[in-house]
């Protein structure tokens, strides 16, 4: 494959920041729910689809880039995992098709999952997808059938200037949660 800026976000990652912690958070809270199946959304190249699958999950992973989504794709062939590979572009997906547009659902009927991994994405919806807290959330509730896991992207990650900001960008923590709020119960932070 070609590759792109993506397939190397996590050697890119600075070495004092704990990698580690986010996996085992991530791997604790997939424990605790148990999932038949997860939908890791902006998977990148599979780190966390790979923990789920591992984990005995059935796993669809999504993402824009076909050099990561190529990488995961022979990771999860090498170990015979339970991961399907999906490249689509999260803010402009598969619609619905065929005939009177009623013959094939589109991607998000098709993919949601037990559990769903919004892992390092939200600011990429938000900023470069122009998408509002309050829509990010309703894909949230739409594909997620029992648990969210969620990562706030805080406006001071180093990530953030990468972002093409052609408007003014504000939020908080509170904000996020506040959109989730419509579509989850229960949050826990």
């Amino acid at each position: 494959p070609r590759g792109d800026p993506w397939q190397d976000y996590y050697q890119g990652i600075a070495p004092s920041v704990d990698r580690q912690a986010k996996l085992d958070a991530v791997g604790a809270a997939l424990r605790r729910a148990a999932p038949a199946s997860v939908l890791d959304l902006g998977c990148n190249t599979g780190v966390f689809s790979l923990l789920a699958a591992r984990q005995g999950a059935r796993v669809v992973a999504v993402d824009g880039s076909e050099s990561c989504i190529e990488i995961l794709y022979a990771t999860a062939r090498q170990e015979q995992l339970p991961i399907t590979p999906v490249i689509a572009n999260i803010a402009c997906p598969t619609p619905p098709f065929g005939y009177l547009g009623r013959q094939y659902d589109g991607l998000w009927p098709r993919v949601a999952a037990d559990a769903v991994l919004c892992l390092g994405l939200m600011h990429h919806l938000h900023v470069n997808a122009r998408q509002s807290f309050e829509r990010i959330a309703a894909l949230m509730g739409e594909v997620c059938r029992k648990a969210l896991i969620f990562e706030f992207v805080g406006m001071d990650d180093a990530n953030m200037p990468l972002l093409s900001q052609r408007r003014p960008i504000d939020y908080d923590v509170d904000t996020v949660i506040g959109a989730l709020r419509a579509h989850f119960g229960q949050i826990d932070v």
